[in-house]
Parts: structure tokens; C-alpha cells; sequence
């Protein structure tokens, strides 16, 4: 029997059916938020080893109301944390209709650690109005947390679950179906024949920030927030997880990523947001010793329970991310000498982590849930082994990085075997899956829906893909057309390069040097796409020989962002979370600096205070472009202010210039001064 839910908490109702879940109208729209007695209150997001869900928590003793009308056959499904763990504490769930309070569960706590699964029969009350009371009693300073309660009960419609399985560093020319002679995938290659695979799909980005955040929300990175080290997804863009949770899935995610966290912003939409790799967040991700196996075993039990619910469920392995340590017998698979190379010890990762997926695969099928799943396998970027001068990621925009793997198993595993040639992005994976289930569109999501393609249609046409690199080092972006491809560095030293990917896939032959003219469209494209992603005021700090340097920017109105475009070890950026003050902190060693700080609305003046050394940084170091000086420090400067060429400071061992970089559309075309800024910070040679 499946189950579609809503939550009470988040308050909505579900329903059920003997096939896959959606769920129904939420209880708060209907305007009944929950009645609260205890002795402490909290309504957040409850992490307990790294399983986080929005809950209810209280303080003992408590007691907790909701109204609800009852569906037929519904249950109420709550997760449930005592903490301390070893706390004699009662609870107890009871429907009250008036004055007559009718018991529907009631437990001692028995010392779990992590969450405890309850399921409680509510048919009995089918049909009625009446309040759930939920109740706590026990020693004073204990606290329960009532995780994501819903009423689940018999669905409308009929809705597949919906999986995707995202292999972190995971190139496209390392797996079998995609034509690698090494048999490192056969799980992904036995589901790419029960699938349709896109043959050429490509990532956003080359890191796994702005990538995840590209399939989250179907938006580049510009605009979805997540792109420099300090960005979070902007929250008033759409996440796929929460176009599913607002039609009545169930929506988790299980990450070994901890980029992938709730503090840059991904847990949106889910009701359950599984870390487990959480004890490394904040640290290198190359720290991180959680394989596919660890994301199996918590994956087992979610669908254990809810294999009568409708889900969307995100899985995020990291088993291919450096160091690539694979486990026997996977460790020596693909060595080629005595001490295997780096790319065999990969190969090998991406073995065992293959089988992985075809374990999952198979716990689908024992289930009886692999014929009612939409099943997606793909990647956030890719690899590289040196091929243009670079090794593991998050410095290039190559096809290295930028190809990935996309499988599409539809329910019923319909067609099969399908091979796309078409080009496809990240940025189409959201509303193709939306669409697929049968949801109402989202209009905020920007990619394409490949619903024809699935089916042997074509792929709606599109002007090309763009992808955007904003690395610790590294600012490069590139776009892609048919057979062609352009790529624009900025930083650290700016170039472009031109390719007929068509012809050398391989990205080795340069044709700018003499196809300059057919390169020119993609330049200006590719140009308003940098002007769009670096709108704003640009700081650009130079020189300094180890003097402390601090930028205080503060604005009345809101910083929509604030962008590093090169980053030290050891600097630091606050933002105040009203979102009106940024302060940059770093140790000058010679080595420029940049920063792109964006206004909401773009018009808004800042307020800018440099100091190096303790000490106000002169005005005259500061260049406000075409000669122009502030006339103290701090100073006030607005879009109006800023313009012409940008003229290091003579003799000033810290230089600091300001410019602004208009949002594409608000004129046709960039302006004489505005073309001679870009110029001077690298962005037009």
C-alpha cells in the first residue's frame, strides 16, 4: 500500500493508495497552526547524527494540538527524539473530539539514539474533525522532538517515486556505456539499457557547489547563489525538492558531500536531510572517509519504511573525490604496474562505487519499488588527470569536467535502450523530472524539459549552455553551441580559447588564432553571460607586502551578494545577517584580490572603509576610474559615480580601484567606459 503524505508540522495531510505516495492540501493553509504547552519550545530543523528534520521540540512536560480532518484509512507517521537518550519519558499520541479524549498510542521511551520511526492508525476517526494531541511527561529538563508529522492516507493519483543518484567527480568517458573499454560500471551500464541515456550532457560548473545548485534549482549559478566559496542557494529560488514536497512527497536526501549542507542552503525542501559526513563540515572535503557503502546502509531503512509512501529521495556519493582510496577488491582492479596510477586507483573507486548502485538497484526491485521509479544516475562534474595542465577539479571549464553521465530510467523501464545525441545540460534535470512525475510545471525553473526526448522526440532547441568556473584561483566561463565551444579565462591571467568540439573533442586545437570572426558571436554571448554573473561593484585590491587588510562594505538597503574571485588561506568574509554589512579580512602578500558586491536593489549606494595596517587607507590609492579620486575614507559610491579607465596609484604599495558592472539589458550594449573597466580587471582584452 502506498502513501502520500503532508505534513502537519509543515502541516499538510496525505494520502494513501496500493501504489506510489503524492500527497495532499497542507494543514496550515487551511489556518490552524499547532497549540503549544511546555516548558521550553522550538519549532527547527532537529539534526540527530546528521538526520535533520523539521520538527517540534519541546521541553517536559508538553503538549501539543493539531486540528485535522481525517482521512479515510490514515495514519499519523512522526519521527521521534528523547534526549537525554536515557530519560523515563511517556509519550503519548490521543484524538479529542470535545470534551471525550480517545488514546491512539502510548509508549515509554525505550533509550534510542537516533531517530524512532512511528506509524499510529487513526481509522477509527475517518471522516471526523478533531485535535491530535501529542503528549510528553517525564523528568524536568528532558525535551522531545516530534520529527515532520503527517497524516498519511490513500493518494489520488497515480505518481512514481522519484531517485537521483549523483556520483561526485564522476567524467562521462570513465563509464562503460559511454563507450570507457575499462568495465568499470556495469550496475550504471545495465540500467543505461533499461534507460535512456543522454549521450552528451553537460555541468554547469566544475565544482560541486554551483553544480548541485544548478540541478537543485534549474538556474545558473549566477542566479542561484551557490557559486564562490562563501554563496548559498538563494532562497527565493525553487529547489526540486520542494516542487516535490509541495505535491505530497516524501523528500530526503543521503550526502557524503558536507559541501552539500544545510548551511550553504540544500536541505531546502527536505523533509529529511541525512549528513554523513557531517563531523567534516567546515574541513576539506578531501578529509571525508564516507564511501557508498555508508550511503547504502542509511539508504535501506528509508525505503524499507516508506516503501508504501511516494518519495523523492537525493542520494551524493564522494568516493571518486581525491584522495581516490578504493577498498578491496576494487583497490588493485585496473592497476596497471606494481603501485597502481592515479587513474586506476579512480577507476577503482568508481567500481565499488557501481556496485553500490547496483545494490541499490537491487533493494529497489526486492521492494517491489524499481518498476515505479523514475531512477536518474548522473554526476556534478567531472575529473581530470592533467590532460590540460590540471588535476582533480575546480580549476578548468574542459569537457574533462564539464561532460557527465545522465541516465534516465523511467517507470516500467519505458523505453529502453533510448541514446540521446543531443546537447543537455544539468539545468534541464529539474523540470524534466517534474514533468515526468506529472507535477504542475514550475515556471522559476529556466531549463528545458527533455520529456519529447524520452519518448523519441527531439530535444527543444536553445541558444547554448554556459558554465561558469569561481575557484580559490580560478575565474573562467564558457559556452557552448552545436559543434563549437568558447572559453573565456579571467582570472588568474585572462585568455580564450575556441574549439571545434565536433571534430576534437579533446579540446587540444585552438581555433581562435585564425577563426577570430566565427568565434566573434560567442564572444558577445559569452560576454553578456560574465557581465550578468559579475553585475555589481567591482574591488579590485593589488599590492600590500604583509600588511593586515580589512574592507568594510555597508549598504541601507541589502547585499545580494558578496563574491570572492580569489581566495587565500587564511582570509576571511562576514556578512552580517540583516545583510547590510560585509567585512573582508586578509594578510596582504602581494597577490591580488577581487570582489564582486551586488545590491538588491543594484542602484543602492555603498559605504566602503579600507584599512591596511590598522590605518585608513589614503584616497588617493583608491581609483574610482578616468583620474577621480574619493575624497575621504570611508566613502560613498554608487553606479553613477563609477566609470572610464582604471589607473593603478602611483607609488601606493596598496592600490585599490572600484567599478561597476552593469545587469545585461539595462543598455543594448556596454559602453565605451564600461568596456575599458572590464579591460582593466581582465574580463575584455
Amino acid at each position: 500500500m502506498t502513501l502520500a503524505c503532508a505534513g502537519l508540522l509543515s502541516l499538510a495531510a496525505c494520502r494513501r493508495e496500493p501504489a506510489p505516495l503524492s500527497s495532499a492540501l497542507r494543514l496550515a493553509s487551511a489556518g490552524s497552526p499547532p497549540s503549544i504547552e511546555a516548558a521550553s519550545t522550538e519549532i527547527r530543523a532537529m539534526r540527530v547524527h546528521g538526520d535533520g528534520r523539521p520538527s517540534v521540540v519541546v521541553g517536559v512536560p508538553a503538549r501539543v494540538r493539531f486540528e485535522a480532518r481525517i482521512p479515510a484509512e490514515a495514519q499519523l507517521a512522526l519521527g521521534l527524539v528523547v534526549r537525554p537518550i536515557e530519560a523515563a519519558v511517556d509519550v503519548s499520541v490521543s484524538v479529542v473530539e470535545g470534551a471525550k479524549s480517545s488514546p491512539a498510542y502510548a509508549e515509554r521511551w525505550q533509550g534510542v539514539r537516533g531517530w524512532a520511526e512511528r506509524r499510529i492508525d487513526l481509522g477509527a476517526w475517518s471522516g471526523r474533525d478533531v485535535e491530535l494531541e501529542l503528549r510528553a511527561t517525564g523528568p524536568a529538563g528532558a525535551t522531545v522532538a516530534f520529527g515532520q508529522p503527517e497524516l498519511l492516507t490513500r493518494p489520488t493519483e497515480r505518481r512514481p517515486n522519484v531517485l537521483v543518484y549523483l556520483v561526485d567527480c564522476l567524467r562521462a568517458d570513465h563509464v562503460g556505456s559511454y563507450g570507457y573499454p575499462r568495465p568499470t560500471t556495469p550496475a550504471i551500464d545495465a540500467l543505461a539499457a533499461e534507460a535512456v541515456l543522454y549521450e552528451k550532457a553537460y555541468a554547469c560548473a566544475g565544482w560541486t557547489k554551483a553544480s548541485v545548485g544548478c540541478l537543485f534549482t534549474s538556474q545558473y549559478p549566477a542566479e542561484h547563489g551557490a557559486r564562490g566559496l562563501d554563496g548559498v542557494l538563494d532562497p527565493g529560488r525553487t529547489t526540486l525538492a520542494e516542487a516535490f514536497q509541495r505535491h505530497g512527497y516524501l523528500t530526503a536526501a543521503f550526502v557524503a558531500n558536507p559541501i552539500v549542507d544545510h548551511s550553504f542552503g540544500f536541505d531546502r525542501g527536505f523533509d529529511r536531510f541525512v549528513q554523513l559526513s557531517r563531523e567534516y563540515v567546515g574541513k576539506a572535503v578531501n578529509s571525508v572517509n564516507t564511501d557508498a557503502a555508508d550511503l547504502t546502509t542509511a539508504l535501506r531503512p528509508f525505503l524499507e519504511s516508506n516503501r508504501d509512501r511516494r518519495f523523492f529521495a537525493y542520494v551524493h556519493s564522494l568516493d571518486l573525490h581525491f584522495p581516490y582510496r578504493p577498498k578491496a577488491p576494487y583497490d588493485k582492479a585496473f592497476a596497471t604496474g606494481a603501485v597502481p596510477g592515479d587513474v586506476d586507483l579512480y577507476d577503482g573507486e568508481l567500481a565499488g562505487n557501481d556496485h553500490e548502485i547496483g545494490v541499490l538497484v537491487g533493494e529497489l526491485k526486492r521492494l517491489g519499488l524499481y518498476d515505479d521509479t523514475l531512477l536518474v544516475v548522473t554526476a556534478d562534474h567531472g575529473e581530470e588527470f592533467g590532460e590540460h595542465g590540471f588535476d582533480r577539479h575546480g580549476h578548468s571549464v574542459f569537457d574533462t569536467l564539464l561532460h557527465v553521465p545522465l541516465v534516465v530510467k523511467l517507470p516500467g523501464s519505458k523505453p529502453s535502450g533510448r541514446r540521446v545525441a543531443s546537447e543537455v545540460g544539468l539545468i534541464d534535470v529539474a523540470p524534466t523530472l517534474v514533468t515526468l512525475a506529472g507535477l504542475a510545471k514550475e515556471p522559476a525553473f529556466a531549463g528545458l524539459e527533455l520529456t519529447a526526448s524520452t519518448a523519441g522526440g527531439a530535444v527543444p532547441p536553445r541558444p547554448g549552455l554556459f558554465a561558469e568556473q569561481i575557484g580559490a584561483r580560478d575565474t573562467v566561463y564558457a559556452l557552448r553551441r552545436g559543434r563549437h565551444k568558447y572559453i573565456r579565462r579571467l582570472l588568474p591571467e585572462p585568455g580564450s580559447l575556441f574549439f571545434d568540439v565536433g571534430r576534437d573533442p579533446g579540446e587540444r586545437d585552438d581555433l581562435l588564432p585564425g577563426h577570430g570572426a566565427a568565434a566573434a558571436p560567442f564572444e558577445r554571448e559569452l560576454l553578456r553571460f560574465i557581465q550578468e554573473g559579475q553585475r555589481g561593484y567591482q574591488l579590485h585590491l593589488d599590492g600590500g607586502n604583509g600588511e593586515k587588510v580589512e574592507v568594510t562594505v555597508t549598504t541601507t538597503a541589502r547585499m545580494r551578494e558578496a563574491l570572492r574571485l580569489s581566495v587565500r588561506t587564511g582570509e576571511t568574509l562576514e556578512s552580517a545577517p540583516d545583510g547590510k554589512r560585509v567585512v573582508y579580512r586578509y594578510v596582504a602578500d602581494g597577490a591580488p584580490r577581487q570582489l564582486v558586491l551586488s545590491a538588491d536593489p543594484p542602484e543602492a549606494p555603498l559605504w566602503f572603509a579600507v584599512t591596511a595596517a590598522g590605518r585608513p587607507l589614503l584616497p588617493r590609492s583608491v581609483d574610482l576610474g578616468g583620474g577621480r579620486h574619493p575624497e575621504s575614507m570611508p566613502f560613498e559610491a554608487g553606479p553613477g559615480q563609477l566609470g572610464g579607465p582604471l589607473r593603478p596609484a602611483p607609488g601606493a604599495s596598496l592600490a585599490v580601484s572600484l567599478s561597476y558592472v552593469a545587469t545585461p539589458g539595462t543598455t543594448p550594449e556596454l559602453s565605451a567606459e564600461a568596456r575599458e573597466g572590464l579591460r582593466a580587471l581582465g574580463y575584455v582584452e
